[in-house]
């Protein structure tokens, strides 16, 4: 009898401590999910500024030093197969490019959950661990390449003029300098 006794409270335990890991574990993926998820966007923007980079270092090799002004121009020229593929959520409409040429920029999504905050904030809080600034002030109303002025830096998040940080910005841009 007291070995069924003994028996039914180590079952009655092992469950309980099957139910506090489950509980801890859960409670971490949901953290840590946003948090991955947040890393493989800054790391897919990252890859297609590198990849656009590269493309007009070819273009402006062919080309005596001068830089592709569209995504057109590099796609129809054969230095792009196709304009990079998007991270789903994390941006609002498409890269673009200034007209000389000299930077791409993206707008990021600044539309806020509960739980994780915006992509815009998830994405921009990553960029310095891959070597970007953040909180890039924009110097008008739309990323210029003045903005990469930070020696060694070729790409980070600009936010809009009246803003200090990405929590309290209207507008944030992933931008890099081609």
């Amino acid at each position: 009898m007291f070995n069924l006794i003994i028996t039914m409270m180590s079952i009655v335990l092992m469950g309980m401590m099957s139910m506090v890991a489950l509980s801890y574990a859960g409670m971490i993926f949901s953290k840590k999910g946003s948090q991955s998820a947040a890393r493989a966007q800054a790391v897919a923007l990252l890859t297609n500024a590198q990849q656009v980079a590269g493309a007009q270092r070819a273009y402006s090799a062919r080309n005596s030093g001068n830089l592709a002004n569209s995504y057109a121009v590099l796609t129809e020229s054969g230095f792009l197969r196709a304009v990079p593929q998007l991270p789903v959520d994390a941006v609002i409409g498409g890269w673009t490019m200034s007209t000389d040429g000299m930077i791409s920029k993206i707008p990021l999504n600044l539309d806020r959950t509960e739980q994780t905050g915006s992509a815009a904030e998830r994405i921009c809080e990553l960029v310095p661990d891959f070597g970007g600034q953040t909180n890039i002030p924009a110097s008008g109303p739309v990323p210029s390449v003045s903005d990469l002025v930070v020696d060694g830096v070729w790409f980070g998040c600009v936010v809009d003029t009246a803003a200090t940080s990405v929590e309290d910005a209207t507008q944030v841009w992933f931008v890099h300098r081609n």
